[in-house]
């Protein structure tokens, strides 16, 4: 019965994989926006291309986004080479959803010693997405976001000493960055207690925060 039970778990993670990587590449050449934050993130990667600003100040033809700077520019970097492609933005978004993934296994493999509850957690990840109102694939920085944000707490959990705490800052928030975070993710409040901790044992955390 155990064994049936296992092999059901590990069959529904390996569907929801599969279907998550399948509806993702079907959306992923789509030469229409899949949403209307699309088009203003390919803008704001196109006007990288173009040797403009993202931080400039606003006016009536542009209206500079609030946050997340980093999104835009790991696009435009990309969209250098190959143009502002809208399926430049989901490529990251995929890409990031499935380091999340990663991410979600190995933190639970490494805290219960289980392959298959790894595998359930990261089977349920992809089985959010409907509920995440399908944006782990959609061209916007939210799955690059909780990306670094998680890269930031399994480092926090699994590495010990400075660097591990430098580790975890840079992904929070990049070098000389004091107040956006990176392609919009959040910093974890000064009050708790990792965080703190963190900041404090790292001989660069002016730098790093």
């Amino acid at each position: 019965m155990e064994r049936l039970l296992r092999a059901s778990l590990l069959g529904l993670s390996a569907a929801a994989l599969l279907a998550f990587i399948a509806v993702a590449v079907s959306r992923l050449g789509h030469p229409l926006p899949l949403e209307p934050a699309e088009a203003v993130w390919r803008s704001e990667s196109g006007r990288l291309i173009h040797g403009q600003p993202l931080m400039a100040p606003p006016s009536l033809e542009y209206v500079p986004l609030p946050a997340m700077p980093g999104f835009a520019l790991l696009a435009g970097g990309l969209a250098a080479v190959v143009g502002p492609q809208f399926w430049v933005l989901r490529l990251i978004a995929l890409l990031s959803t499935l380091g999340m993934a990663w991410l979600v296994a190995r933190a639970v493999q490494a805290e219960t010693r289980s392959t298959v509850f790894a595998a359930v957690a990261a089977g349920l990840l992809f089985a959010a997405f409907a509920a995440s109102g399908g944006r782990l694939d959609a061209g916007r920085p939210e799955a690059l976001a909780w990306f670094l944000a998680l890269a930031g707490f399994s480092t926090l959990r699994f590495t010990t000493g400075p660097w591990g705490a430098c580790g975890a800052a840079a992904c929070w928030r990049p070098p000389g960055s004091p107040r956006a975070t990176p392609c919009g993710s959040w910093s974890p409040p000064a009050s708790t207690s990792s965080s703190t901790s963190a900041h404090a044992r790292c001989p660069l955390a002016p730098r790093c925060w």
